[in-house]
């Protein structure tokens, strides 16, 4: 150990917290100490790991017991970490529509760029430059407001859209005219703007 700083003039053991930055009693610092001192713990672990059996036979059944604690844990109190992303999403909220007001399947604006064969980018474009009405329905989120389509509504757009095949003019002001008209004969009212 004749390579290790000392600190106060005391050998530090590994009983300090390894985890932070704190200082302890004496002000010694364990990050501080610890990269300082990096390098030769390593060399003197992998010395040891190379030349010592004994020693080396412990760590990998240290390892191995861990393994197995951790996959055990993982199999009887995880839950599975499926993340479903957003445009797979559907939302279930309360929508006014005329004077009721009914329980509707929403999803993201992920779907609905996906249902009707364009990319977000194209449909915030398209909502710019006033060729698609806003959507009246969104998220209360804290930092954005997440736009959100009906069912009905995307069938709308999709008829529009196929009545105009492939080609899509963005000077075409009956495109706008017609899916307002649309989402007006459902009940959800466009945001006009």
């Amino acid at each position: 150990m004749s390579g290790i700083k000392k600190t106060n003039g005391v050998k530090k053991k590994k009983s300090l917290s390894k985890a932070n930055g704190k200082k302890d009693d004496s002000g010694f610092v364990f990050k501080e100490w610890y990269e300082d001192n990096r390098k030769e713990l390593s060399a003197r672990r992998r010395d040891k790991y190379r030349l010592d059996n004994e020693y080396r036979q412990k760590i990998l059944e240290k390892n191995k017991a861990y393994r197995k604690k951790r996959i055990d844990e993982e199999l009887v109190f995880s839950k599975p970490k499926i993340r479903i992303p957003k445009h797979r999403k559907v939302v279930s909220l309360p929508v006014k529509i005329g004077r009721k007001v009914v329980i509707s399947q929403l999803v993201y604006i992920g779907a609905f760029a996906r249902a009707i064969g364009r990319s977000v980018p194209t449909i915030h474009q398209w909502e710019r430059i006033g060729l698609l009405p806003r959507t009246p329905y969104c998220t209360n989120g804290e930092s954005k407001h997440e736009r959100l389509y009906t069912a009905d509504m995307i069938r709308v757009v999709q008829e529009a859209l196929s009545r105009r095949g492939t080609s899509m003019s963005s000077k075409d002001p009956t495109f706008y005219k017609e899916v307002v008209a649309g989402w007006k004969s459902m009940g959800s009212a466009a945001k006009e703007e």
